[in-house]
């Protein structure tokens, strides 16, 4: 068996790295809407309610929403392509010229 240079097991450290990492922002919201590759928070905060918008790679969550009494989480339907602009006005109400789909 042939010997393998440490510059071998540098390169096989940074693909198990990558692999890891790839894992992760696959499974971020919706699958599971705690992990994130962007966390907006809501300017509706409190000290009861910190409400947030996160967005993973096949979709996004409203985290947090009211009524204050419950804990509610709101993902939404898997989906590739959807737009954050587009998501932010709705939950802000003010689509303008965006249209929500």
């Amino acid at each position: 068996m042939a010997r393998t240079s440490p510059l071998h097991w540098l390169g096989v450290t940074f693909l198990l790295l990558a692999a890891i990492l790839l894992l992760i922002t696959t499974i971020s919201a919706p699958v599971i809407g705690d992990i994130a590759i962007l966390k907006v928070t809501l300017a509706n905060s409190s000290d009861l309610r910190h409400s947030s918008v996160t967005f993973g790679s096949f979709g996004h969550c409203v985290l947090d929403v009211a009524p204050a009494r419950t804990d509610q989480d709101y993902c939404y339907p898997r989906s590739l392509g959807y737009k954050p602009a587009d998501v932010m006005g709705a939950v802000d109400g003010k689509l303008g010229f965006l249209q929500w789909r």
